[in-house]
Parts: C-alpha cells; sequence; structure tokens
C-alpha cells in the first residue's frame, strides 16, 4: 500500500538502515502512489508503481459468491500483470524478494516467474486484528505460502504458533520489529501534577479506542482522578467512518471534551511521545505493537491488553502493566495505579526503556534481516 503506517515505516527503516550498513541495492514495487512513495524518493530509493490487486476481502457474515468469483478474477489479473512486469524486471538481476505483509500474493508470483528466492513478512494477524478473508480462501493461502516461499518471517511468537499450524514451521523464523534509538532515549521526569496518556493507532474497531474512552470515563467520574489527559492519536478509517463519530459522540455524552482530545494523523509522533507519561495498546490480537515499543523507548510507562503479541512485549509489574482485555475495570485500576504512584511511573518507565534499548533496537533487527538472505541467496 502507498500509505505510511505501521508496516511501510518498519520497511522504510530497514531499507535505509541496510543501505547505510551494506552493500545492497533495493527496489520497492506499490500498487499506487501515496506518501510511501514520496518518501522513497526523498530518500533516493528506487520503487516501481504497478497497478495489482490486494488478495484479501473485507469479511462478512454471509459468504458471497459474486465477491469470491470477482477475488478470483483479481488474482488472475494479478498473474498476467506480473508475467509481463518480469520480463523488464529480469533485467535488473535481483537476488530474492521481500514481500512485506500477508495480504497480497504479488512478491510469490513475481518470485516464481523470476526463479528467485522469496521471503514472505507476516506482520498482522488478517483474519482475527483485521476481519479479512483471503481472496484463495484461507486453506488455500497457506498452501500458497509453503509453496512459493523460501522463507517466512513473523513479527512475534503468537503469530509463530498460529501459522506453526498451517505452514511448515521450518519455514518460519521470528524476528521482531526494531525501533531507530537515535536521539530517543531520555530520562522522563514524570513529575508533574498532569498524567498525560496517549493511544496511538488508526481510529478502529480493532483498535479498542472506545474500550479505552470507557475506562478514562471510569478514572475519572467513578475513581475521582481529574488530573489526567487522554490524547488520541490516529487518522479515521474512511471505511469506519461510524466508528470514529461513536467516540467522539462519547466523549460528547459523557462530558469528557476537557479531558480527552483527538489529533488525527501525526506525521512525526516523536514530539508528542515525549510530552507523555502512559501509553495505552488496547488491541485485540496485535501481532507485534510496534507503538508499544516506541512508548517504552520515549519513557512512557506502557499498559497494554493481554492479547496476541502484547505479553512478549510487556511483562507485568515489571516493564509496564497487562490490562485484560475483558474487563474495563482491570484497565482502570491499572491506571489508577500509575496515576497515584510517581515512583511506580518512573520505575516501570525506566525498566521499559532499558528492555527496549537491548531487544528492539533497529540495528538488531537489521542485522538478522540480513543473516536471512545471505542465508536464503548463499542457499
Amino acid at each position: 500500500y502507498a500509505g505510511y503506517m505501521g508496516a511501510n515505516r518498519s520497511l522504510l527503516q530497514l531499507i535505509i538502515g541496510l543501505q547505510k550498513r551494506y552493500d545492497i541495492k533495493v527496489a520497492v514495487l506499490l500498487p499506487e502512489y501515496g506518501e510511501f512513495t514520496d518518501l522513497l524518493q526523498h530518500e533516493k530509493i528506487n520503487f516501481y508503481v504497478v497497478k495489482t490487486y490486494p488478495s484479501v476481502y473485507a469479511k462478512e457474515k454471509n459468504k458471497n459468491i459474486i465477491r469470491s468469483f470477482r477475488c478470483l478474477i483479481y488474482e488472475i489479473i494479478n498473474i498476467l500483470i506480473l508475467w509481463r512486469v518480469s520480463t523488464r524486471l529480469r533485467k535488473e538481476h535481483f537476488d530474492c524478494i521481500h514481500t512485506n505483509t500477508s495480504v497480497t500474493n504479488v512478491g510469490s508470483y513475481l518470485g516464481c516467474f523470476l526463479k528467485i528466492p522469496h521471503i514472505w513478512h507476516v506482520r498482522e494477524f488478517a483474519k482475527q486484528h483485521y476481519r479479512l478473508g483471503f481472496s484463495l480462501g484461507y486453506s488455500g493461502q497457506f498452501r500458497l505460502m509453503n509453496i512459493l516461499s523460501d522463507k517466512i518471517i513473523v513479527i512475534s511468537r503468537a503469530l509463530y504458533d498460529y501459522y506453526s499450524h498451517y505452514v511448515n514451521p521450518k519455514k518460519l523464523t521470528i524476528i521482531y520489529n526494531g525501533i531507530e534509538v537515535t536521539s530517543v532515549f531520555r530520562t522522563k521526569d514524570h513529575s508533574t501534577t498532569m498524567i498525560n496518556i496517549v493511544v496511538v493507532g488508526l481510529l478502529h474497531p480493532s483498535k479498542n479506542q472506545n474500550f479505552i474512552l470507557k475506562a478514562i470515563n471510569k478514572v475519572i467520574n467513578e475513581y475521582g482522578r481529574k488530573n489526567i489527559h487522554l490524547h488520541i492519536v490516529g487518522g479515521y478509517d474512511q471505511n469506519n467512518l461510524s466508528y470514529s463519530n461513536s467516540l467522539l459522540q462519547y466523549v460528547k455524552d459523557n462530558k469528557l471534551n476537557e479531558y480527552v482530545t483527538f489529533h488525527g494523523y501525526i506525521e512525526n509522533i516523536r514530539d508528542m511521545l515525549c510530552t507523555m507519561d502512559i501509553g495505552i495498546l488496547a488491541s485485540s490480537y496485535e501481532a507485534f505493537g510496534r507503538v508499544t515499543v516506541e512508548y517504552m523507548m520515549y519513557g512512557l510507562v506502557p499498559i497494554v491488553s493481554n492479547s496476541g503479541a502484547n505479553m512478549e512485549i510487556v511483562e507485568n509489574t515489571k516493564t509496564g502493566l497487562v490490562f485484560n482485555i475483558d474487563d474495563i475495570s482491570s484497565l482502570a485500576d491499572g491506571l489508577v495505579e500509575l496515576v497515584d504512584s510517581l515512583e511506580l511511573r518512573r520505575q516501570l518507565s525506566q525498566n521499559a526503556m532499558n528492555y527496549a534499548r537491548k531487544n528492539f533496537t533497529s540495528e538488531i533487527y537489521q542485522n538478522r534481516i540480513i543473516e536471512l538472505y545471505r542465508n536464503i541467496i548463499i542457499k
């Protein structure tokens, strides 16, 4: 895709890091122009724009035969387009193809036509988190991944456990995302009387911002903690505008306007995170939680749901707090505990920073990726 959210942020950072540290030539294939192509152009990274179609669809309750047929037609069109594109790319003599998401089969077809290794980078729970169906069906998609991938990267143990039931476990390898550490680490004071809480992510039902608002309402109006402010950072999902509107309406109905601010999408989140004390991630089936690591690296205390890969990153009461995704009081109680204890905020903040610095840096990430490239190419 041509936007600049989590997956493409990780990809751009990876490319820049690899090109600085290694003798490597990279080209990116995208389906359209957008913010990401502008950034690639700015960084002088080669890219191709070829109109292709995603290999997923928004899953509905009722099976739609027409939709299924249309998805198969799109896959056939993709194959025909990529066969034509492969004749042009063959002259570039690429060594391998790296597909940056599970929701497109473009890279796998291209690798087959060019007869070069293909790495599939799975960054999401497509079915559980985004409620997406695959054009080839789940069994067809897993079979394709088995056949047309030399290695499958998953970004968490949670994803590994899921995919190991459907694809050859020998093809799976866990590589956690890495975050650039330059000018990130700092000592947060946390001593201000106003506690700033942030949640970062697209306004989407899977991100559970509605759950967070209910917990904030409980903290303010039931527990009486008025010295907090929630900052919601994220763009509006055009396919879920009713959800975004419901969040705005909830704030209005419960008179939370002076305690909650919707900032929309912010391109450079660093400046804002430097002013925050607590970061929340309440997603269901989060595949990794890049934003959680960013919270930790900026000295925020992370408080995350007990779902997906969140507990691989945050150890409860050691590097943050974990709450029950089905229990609003669980999140509210955790927030009150942090709001009431300056010492706890300072301790968890420092622990979180140290843990992130040791385990989730871009250098570690890049080293793992280049090692995988070499193993695949030499083989």
